[in-house]
């Protein structure tokens, strides 16, 4: 597609309509003629060691004592798990997002992340993601709905989720409160 927007940072305007998506950052990892699939990463949803998100024994105890933040990616399929890391931890089974990200959505490639002494800084994991059909995106986005900036592994990985909304839309140069939420008629 020409004008992808996959590796991009959506930014909700401050008049969004829908309250699942208010103060949503989400990075778009792939867009295409069939729609668009993100995954939202400012919105945790809490800690699981590893061992408990992998369900099954483990002698390792690394796995026991790592702490896993887990984000709410979107509404749609939350019991599905999906891995956003940066490209260092590409695999056969990752969908590559431009130069620096990739998506994995197996265990295999969470195993073997956590197979190291501890969890590496950039990682994300997400349940659910959020999608958009041919098309919606781009009304939406013609709608203001969503601000665009470029993703960077600094933004996306080390950037504390909380203050990830208010970073992002201080990087575009602008001021939520100074964004109008309605049009008047002269």
């Amino acid at each position: 597609m020409k004008n992808s927007l996959a590796g991009k940072i959506l930014i909700s305007s401050p008049h969004i309509d829908d309250p699942r998506f208010e103060k949503t950052v989400i990075f778009i990892c792939t867009h295409n003629e069939e729609g668009a699939m993100g995954l939202t990463i400012n919105k945790r949803l809490t800690d699981l060691n590893l061992a408990e998100l992998l369900a099954e024994p483990s002698e390792d105890e690394n796995l026991e004592r790592v702490k896993l933040p887990v984000f709410i990616g979107g509404p749609l399929e939350p019991e599905r798990g999906f891995l956003l890391h940066s490209s260092a931890h590409n695999r056969a089974d990752s969908t590559i997002v431009g130069d620096n990200f990739g998506v994995s959505g197996t265990l295999d490639t969470l195993k073997s992340i956590s197979s190291q002494n501890e969890l590496p800084k950039d990682v994300i994991f997400a349940l659910g993601y959020a999608g958009w059909d041919n098309g919606q995106l781009e009304q939406e986005l013609k709608k203001d709905v969503w601000l665009i900036i470029d993703a960077s592994k600094n933004l996306v990985f080390e950037t504390d989720s909380e203050s990830l909304w208010d970073t992002s839309m201080s990087l575009l140069g602008v001021d939520p409160l100074l964004l109008a939420t309605h049009t008047g008629q002269a």
